[in-house]
């Protein structure tokens, strides 16, 4: 027994030693590189350059798609007449590929897409991303659609406006999806995410869906559209201006919601499980609004006097501040379980 222990106190040692020695090993060869730990990587990126004009079928596009796994990407809109991409493809420093970007165009619709190569097990990669850059003539009449893996992705900047004459799609598995210029949309503005951030200035599309996982959602400019789709997991959902829809379609399950300005629907369908729900000032263009909330406090404000409306109350667990009645042609359904309703009225200074 004795034996064993001094075999366990001497591998231990050795052990100590080792780590020590590699640790020194280490500081000294980063502190030779500067500490720049891309020396240590083993992941190189070249970049690769395409463009598409009207010699290539540009005109008669339908739909452009940008599909890569891993990179920040930034879209442009130009005064240019092809759209220009400048993005990156991986490998190992022995030349070996890790990544594989191709482009190609078909049935009207063209596409570059980077795909991992099979066999690719192992990178050690502490290098900065290089940044993917795609710069689309004005006045764009195509389907968009951009899907990053990981990464940040963002179209254009504070201030300025750019127009999608069709639908526009955005896909991110990991990463913030910033839209920062004002943007007009001919058809719908879609946008997906996992997990990280929306974030959203003046919009202007037929359709607004936003989806995701886990990750928050926050309109800093108007939105307006014919119908508003909004659904979150985990998450916060915040509106700093003014959204005007015909349809107003809200689910979420964990996280705080609070449209801070006016909401202007003529049917209105809120869902959510866990977290408080507020609406600063709402105004029914139609006749009806419907909130569910299971678990989380729900605050409302509407525009016009209590007698424009009729209230249907259910409550399990909780407080709130006026009862069912029949009044108004303007029917708001209100379904908790657990959790306090608070309704104020813009057009009345007491309940």
């Amino acid at each position: 027994m004795k034996a064993k222990n001094v075999i366990m106190m001497i591998l231990l040692s050795l052990g100590i030693v080792l780590a020590v020695v590699g640790g020194v090993i280490f500081t000294v060869s980063m502190e030779n590189n500067d500490w720049d730990f891309s020396t240590i990587s083993n992941v190189v990126y070249t970049k690769k350059t395409f463009e598409f004009g009207e010699e290539d079928g540009l005109l008669s596009l339908e739909s452009f798609e940008f599909d890569i796994t891993t990179s920040d990407v930034e879209i442009i809109l130009t005064d240019g007449d092809k759209i220009e991409v400048e993005t990156y493809q991986r490998s190992k420093r022995n030349g070996a590929n890790i990544s594989v970007t191709t482009e190609n165009f078909e049935n009207g619709v063209y596409k570059i897409v980077e795909r991992q190569k099979a066999g690719v097990v192992f990178t050690v990669d502490f290098g900065k991303t290089p940044k993917s850059t795609i710069k689309i003539p004005k006045n764009v009449n195509y389907n968009c659609k951009f899907n990053i893996a990981t990464g940040n992705l963002t179209i254009g900047k504070d201030g300025e406006n750019y127009s999608f004459g069709k639908n526009l799609i955005l896909d991110s598995s990991t990463g913030e999806i910033k839209v920062l210029a004002n943007v007009e949309v001919g058809g719908n503005l879609i946008v997906k995410l996992t997990t990280g951030k929306i974030s959203l200035a003046n919009v202007k599309a037929n359709q607004v869906k936003l989806e995701t996982t886990t990750g928050d959602m926050h309109f800093s400019g108007d939105v307006e559209c014919a119908n508003f789709y909004a659904e979150t997991t985990t998450g916060d959902i915040v509106s700093e201006k003014t959204i005007k829809t015909n349809g107003f379609y809200l689910e979420t399950t964990t996280g705080e919601t609070w449209f801070k300005n006016e909401v202007l629907a003529t049917d209105m369908s809120v869902c959510a499980t866990t977290g408080e729900v507020r609406f600063d000032k709402i105004t029914l263009d139609g006749q009806s609004a419907e909130f569910e909330v299971s678990t989380g406090d729900l605050i409302l404000g509407f525009s016009g006097k209590k007698d424009d409306y009729s209230f249907e109350i259910e409550q399990s667990t909780g407080k709130c501040n006026i009862s069912s009645y029949e009044r108004g042609n303007k029917r708001v359904e209100i379904e908790t379980s657990t959790g306090d309703v608070t309704v104020t009225f813009w057009g009345e200074t007491v309940l």
